[in-house]
């Protein structure tokens, strides 16, 4: 965290906005390593302005995203719901593999806690089956993770 502060301001001196923007996307993933989801949120909205003037969707959804996660980790559900969906919106207009990989595991474990238990299901069989056909391990055991914690959490030990 020591070199993200130093590299900020002289983004800002300088006028280079999307370093600007990247930094605070960078402290903002240090603070949720730190679950400091308050700061998360208030560190990621100034990037996301930035990244909005500057038309970045990708860093657009991957911020909103990363809202959505910091609003579910404070239980603020409905919250964390609408940045969770304003992501996915996003990356199906860009058609984002890996970005709509982390949407759906993000978005079923969000349904399941609102008790959308289908809903949840439905994204995380989305998330599995596209991690599969793009070829992305990590999404691929995320998907198959948090389905069987729902389907542990439902009784459904055979799936």
């Amino acid at each position: 965290m020591e070199f993200y502060p130093q590299a900020l301001k002289i983004n800002q001196r300088i006028g280079y906005r999307s370093g600007t923007a990247t930094c605070l996307n960078n402290i903002g993933g240090i603070y949720m390593a730190q679950k400091n989801y308050n700061k998360v949120i208030i560190t990621l909205k100034k990037a996301l302005e930035i990244f909005k003037d500057l038309n970045d969707r990708n860093n657009i959804a991957t911020c909103l995203n990363n809202i959505g996660l910091s609003y579910r980790s404070l239980n603020n559900l409905d919250r964390a719901f609408e940045f969770q969906m304003a992501a996915l919106k996003i990356r199906e207009e860009l058609n984002d593999g890996k970005g709509l990989a982390y949407s759906y595991v993000d978005l079923g474990l969000l349904c399941f806690q609102l008790g959308k238990k289908d809903n949840a299901l439905t994204y995380l069989e989305k998330s599995l089956e596209l991690s599969k056909k793009i070829k992305v391990k990590e999404r691929i055991k995320a998907s198959y993770e948090a389905l069987s914690q729902i389907h542990s959490e439902l009784g459904n030990y055979r799936q």
